[in-house]
């Protein structure tokens, strides 16, 4: 019997996330072990639950993760296929569990990807089977209940919920309830959108995360109670699927009752369609990161007897494995908000240009995603370093003034005075052979802002800055200009140089190019093709250049020479 696969360790950053007890026995008893839990489990797999070959590698590992409170003891070690095991990063047994349920009832689904819905999950779990007996009863205040009986596991379950009125719409009445899986069925449709995508939900519900929303279901029936009827879940599949393959027995809803089926249907296509481009604008992420960030990481300086000696990436190796990763994003959000904050603080107008509130805008220039892409992602350091936390928070400081001061620069070059926000983006391209308006500050600052030419420049003015600032030996540290280009102390003569260097980029021809057939290649979003145009001088598909190069060895060479 081979059991040497038993005692492979799983390994994360270094860090071992196994099971330290079952390592630490002696190699006959992790052996014993193992076969207690192959005869436990009846020779299955707890992750895919098919047959174990304790002549292949199998692994032991926590059925619950201790950082949700499982022990490191035989109660809650499982055995498992090693390569079932091997990817599943902080993962648990049980998650993977539901996780490989999912993927085996997806995988054996005949009718495809598409196919595969809410429907699906729930005639796989005995969902949608029983009708619903409903009545709606007069309250002595002038409200109204809902009388509710499904048949449960061959007993009859009452409950009764108050009705509540829109108040925009008072023929919309709804309750919110939680409803047996037996008596819920899938309207398709109304919405027959495919639930092959998740994953991250049961990953989410599995870790505890509240479900924020009720997922949206209508009810037709005779109001009397003469004539019952079904439950019908059109929106929030992905939630109520989720819940499904965790095992819920009920499901989280929002029901309309006898609605104007018309009305709902066209309601749920704009916010799928229109309403979606109202989404969770990236400003307001960023906002939460900050405020997310900021107090977990005063705790930690709080905790600390002394920072002598601490390097700032240690707050992060005190976090498990899951918070770990999340507090990272936060980090990232409380460093790109708070450039946000130190412009708005100084009075600068950048942000007057970027669209923070919705994904796209006809007017301003900038999307807040375009600057983190091309802005924040190129000259902030985003990831944690192994420098002293006393001296990467003067650095990081000193980075938000430096970025916060080359905004301001770039947006007097670029956008004051320049844009004009009446005339805005919508079909810019298109209107130029046409449209007198449109002049050559207007259109340089709308060509130069879209992500992928903006992605290009400042990759090479950040490079240009870098060089020369190691050159002047303005960092204390010879690194830090690749990972941290602003991590420096500039002088005023330093910021007159930033400032040739943007002149040298909006001189460029490119920006005000009017000539029909190459104004239409510059239409091009990919970046690829417009790092051809800068740094080559080439136009999409050309091999001849029909542009100067605009690369960061010119930028430097604009105030070194």
């Amino acid at each position: 019997m081979f059991l040497g696969g038993a005692i492979r360790g799983i390994r994360e950053g270094g860090r071992r996330m196994g099971t330290p007890a079952f390592d630490a026995l002696a190699v006959d008893e992790r052996k014993q072990i193992v076969k207690r839990l192959y005869d436990y489990q009846h020779g299955i797999c707890s992750i895919d639950e098919e047959p174990l070959d304790l002549a292949q590698p199998v692994d032991v590992d926590h059925i619950k993760a201790r950082d949700r409170g499982g022990e490191d003891s035989l109660n809650n070690w499982g055995l498992a296929h090693a390569s079932c095991n091997r990817s599943k990063g902080n993962r648990d047994l049980q998650l993977m569990r539901y996780l490989a349920r999912f993927r085996k009832a997806r995988k054996g689904h005949l009718g495809g990807d598409e196919s595969y819905t809410v429907g699906t999950a729930l005639s796989l779990h005995g969902g949608a089977q029983n009708p619903t007996v409903a009545k709606v009863e007069a309250e002595t205040d002038g409200a109204e209940r809902l009388a509710l009986s499904w048949p449960v596991n061959g007993e009859v379950v009452a409950r009764r919920f108050r009705i509540e009125v829109d108040p925009n719409n008072p023929s919309v009445r709804s309750i919110t309830a939680m409803v047996p899986k037996e008596s819920v069925f899938h309207d398709g449709g109304i919405n027959p959108r495919s639930i092959v995508d998740l994953e991250p939900f049961i990953e989410e519900f599995y870790r505890g995360n509240p479900q924020l929303l009720p997922s949206l279901a209508h009810f037709s029936f005779a109001e009397d109670g003469s004539k019952p009827g079904k439950i019908m879940l059109f929106d929030g599949q992905h939630k109520a699927a989720a819940q499904i393959f965790l095992g819920n027995r009920e499901l989280y809803l929002r029901i309309f009752i006898n609605p104007n089926l018309k009305l709902l249907q066209q309601t749920n296509f704009g916010a799928h369609t229109r309403l979606a481009q109202i989404h969770f604008p990236m400003a307001i992420q960023d906002k939460v990161g900050h405020d997310l960030f900021l107090p977990a990481l005063q705790e930690y300086l709080n905790s600390l007897p002394s920072k002598e000696g601490v390097a700032e990436g240690s707050f992060f190796s005190t976090l498990n494995a899951e918070d770990r990763g999340d507090m990272r994003s936060y980090f990232q959000g409380f460093l790109k908000f708070d450039v946000v904050s130190v412009v708005a603080a100084d009075g600068g107008k950048f942000f007057d240009y970027v669209e923070t509130v919705t994904a796209r805008s006809k007017t301003k220039p900038l999307a807040y995603e375009t600057v983190r892409k091309a802005i924040y992602n190129t000259f902030l350091c985003l990831k944690e370093t192994n420098e002293a936390i006393e001296v990467a928070l003067e650095m990081r400081e000193k980075e938000r003034l430096n970025l916060a001061r080359l905004l301001r620069l770039f947006s007097k070059r670029v956008l004051e005075g320049q844009f004009d926000l009446s005339i805005g983006t919508f079909k810019l391209e298109e209107r130029l052979a046409t449209d007198p308006s449109i002049k050559d500050p207007h259109l340089r600052a709308y060509r130069l802002c879209r992500q992928a030419p903006l992605i290009v420049v400042m990759r090479e003015l950040r490079e240009a800055i870098a060089q020369m600032l190691s050159l002047r030996g303005r960092y204390k540290k010879n690194a830090w200009h690749t990972g941290q280009p602003l991590w420096a102390d500039l002088d005023e003569g330093d910021w007159n140089d930033v400032d040739k260097m943007l002149g040298v980029i909006i001189s460029h021809k490119v920006w005000i190019e009017r000539n029909p057939a190459n104004a239409q290649l510059l239409a091009d979003n990919r970046q690829k093709s417009w790092e051809d145009i800068i740094v080559h001088g080439t136009l999409p598909g050309a091999a001849t250049s029909v542009y100067d190069a605009l690369t960061s060895g010119k930028l430097l060479k604009a105030v070194t020479a």
